[in-house]
């Protein structure tokens, strides 16, 4: 039997990360799957990052990796105190982390059985940025190309389904 992990939303908090590397290895997770938002908030982006990439955990973008990536400007809700916390990590992170950022997708796509996955950190819309809003999953949920789409950015987790298709949201 295939052991699958996937987790989301550690927004530089270094010792949560090492907890889950630590769980993986201990269960001997054969795939894992990290949503998003590796950076961002908290005080450990590099650390965490490094950790991502020492593991080779699969990892799609976040929202807070994009804004690395392509600026704060890319939202227009961010406030001046993030955009100052995203020019702070810019200073913590180097050429690899860009690198290996620049080379994540914003969804992973899987068949597992009979059954195709999708990872990603939202609801896509076109599979671009920005994210989708909540309030439309139901109505967008019957247009998904996965029988199960796995996302994070939300913080709690919940799960939908609708015909036969489902959404869950594996939480921070």
């Amino acid at each position: 039997m295939k052991k699958i992990a996937i987790f989301s939303d550690i927004h530089g908090n270094l010792q949560a990360l090492e907890s889950i590397v630590k769980d993986i290895k201990e269960k001997q997770i054969n795939s894992v799957y990290c949503l998003g938002d590796v950076i961002g908030i908290g005080p450990n982006p590099k650390e965490c990052l490094d950790l991502i990439i020492d593991n080779n955990i699969n990892m799609v973008l976040g929202n807070h990796e994009l804004y690395y990536l392509k600026g704060t400007d890319i939202d227009k809700s961010i406030e001046k105190d993030e955009k100052e916390h995203h020019i702070w990590i810019s200073k913590q992170l180097n050429k690899i982390h860009t690198e290996f950022l620049s080379n994540c997708q914003l969804r992973i796509l899987k068949e597992y059985g009979k059954q195709k996955i999708s990872f990603q950190h939202f609801i896509l819309k076109n599979d671009t940025y920005p994210f989708e809003d909540l309030n439309i999953i139901n109505k967008s949920i019957k247009e998904l190309d996965a029988d199960i789409t796995f996302i994070g950015h939300e913080h709690k987790p919940f799960e939908i389904t609708i015909n036969n298709k489902k959404i869950i949201d594996v939480g921070s």
